[in-house]
C-alpha cells in the first residue's frame, strides 16, 4: 500500500485557523492513518513480505525553505506513524517505510508563488526540481523483494541538498 494523499497549505504561522491546521492534519496524517489502519488486518497472515509506504516529506526535517509548520508537523508525524508501525509489525512480515522527497514537480507547485517556487529549485544542487517518476522508482525498489529488508526507515530524497 501506498500513502500518497498530500497538501500544502501556505498561511503564516500566527494567521493559521484552526480549521486548516485540522484540514492539514487529515489529508498529510490522518488519511494514512486510518489507511494503514484497515490495511494491516488485511496483510495479517498472508505469504512474504507486505509492504506499506508513505510519502513524506523533506520539509519536516529541511528548515531552510518555506513549508509552513502545519505542514512540516503533519509530515513529522507521518514518519513517527512509519516507525511505530515498522517497529509494531516487524515480526508480522510487514514492512513499513517513507520516503520524504524535497521539491518534485507536482500540482503543489501551483499553491507557490513564482518568488517562492525560484527560490526552492535555486536551492536543490541538481538545478531543477526532481520528478514524480524518480519518486516512483524508489516507492518500486520498496515494494519489490528487494525492500524486504528495509523497514523502519524515513528515506531522505534531495539531491544531497541538506549534507552539510
Amino acid at each position: 500500500m501506498v500513502n500518497n494523499a498530500g497538501t500544502c497549505f501556505m498561511s503564516d504561522f500566527p494567521n493559521i485557523p484552526a480549521q486548516e491546521l485540522d484540514r492539514q492534519m487529515s489529508i498529510n496524517f490522518s488519511g494514512a492513518f486510518h489507511c494503514c489502519q484497515a490495511a494491516i488486518p488485511l496483510m495479517a497472515g498472508r505469504a512474504g513480505v507486505r509492504k506499506i509506504v508513505n510519502i513524506s516529506s523533506n520539509g519536516a526535517y529541511n528548515f531552510d525553505v518555506f513549508d509552513p509548520p502545519h505542514y512540516r508537523a503533519s509530515k513529522a508525524a507521518l514518519d513517527t506513524l512509519t516507525k511505530d508501525l515498522a517497529r509494531r509489525y516487524a515480526r508480522d512480515k510487514i514492512a513499513v517505510n517513507s520516503l520524504a522527497p524535497a521539491m518534485t514537480e507536482t500540482p503543489l507547485f501551483n499553491v507557490l508563488t513564482e518568488d517562492v517556487l525560484a527560490r526552492a529549485i535555486s536551492a536543490m544542487p541538481h538545478g531543477h526540481a526532481m520528478q514524480p517518476s524518480e519518486i516512483a522508482a524508489w516507492v518500486g525498489f520498496l515494494i519489490s523483494s528487494a525492500g524486504d529488508i528495509c523497514s523502519g526507515n524515513v528515506i531522505i530524497l534531495n539531491q544531497g541538498r541538506d549534507v552539510r
